[in-house]
């Protein structure tokens, strides 16, 4: 009766965001058999001045998040930056690649996961189950033509900052 009770309650955000970082951070609860383990790493991201725990807003507590990721023979290092958005765990974290990739599931230009990409997402899944199967698909990935080794993604979001990085550029020249 006791687990019944339990299907019924949801999870808080909070609560699971920590205890996945609990998971990232010590590898509390890790399989000695997972053949992923050593080839995935994740954990909070840039600390703002606030802090991890005091945001400006309880909705965007623990909300930036890095991973890396040792692409299929151990050829590319892979890096992502992580959003568990407010309905976390409800549904599944944003996930962008700042490195560059070539997979069917990655938008080319933003380095954005489709987010209807992992359609069998459950409140169950964790940030580390999203990046596994993101692994698989690179793997599922690896014989399209790949960009090469660490070359990261232009984040300027405007024109404006693309230009004044150009100029900055040319006058070092």
């Amino acid at each position: 009766e006791k687990g019944n009770l339990m299907a019924l309650y949801a999870v808080p955000r909070s609560f699971a965001l920590r205890q996945e970082l609990e998971f990232a951070e010590k590898g509390v609860g890790e399989s000695k058999s997972d053949p992923n383990k050593g080839f995935i790493s994740f954990g909070l991201g840039a600390v703002g001045e606030t802090g991890f725990d005091k945001p400006e807003d309880y909705s965007t507590q623990l909300n930036d998040w890095s991973g890396t990721i040792i692409g299929p023979q151990s050829t590319h290092l892979i890096s992502v930056k992580i959003t568990p958005g407010k309905d976390y765990p409800a549904r599944p974290p944003q996930v962008k690649f700042l490195t560059k990739i070539n997979m069917p599931c990655v938008d080319q230009q933003t380095g954005d996961v489709s987010p209807t990409w992992y359609p069998k997402w459950n409140s169950n899944n964790n940030i580390y189950d999203f990046l596994v199967s993101l692994r698989n698909e690179m793997v599922a990935a690896s014989k399209l033509p790949q960009p090469p080794p660490a070359q990261n993604i232009d984040l300027s979001t405007t024109n404006s900052e693309k230009k004044k990085k150009k100029e900055e550029e040319f006058e070092q020249e």
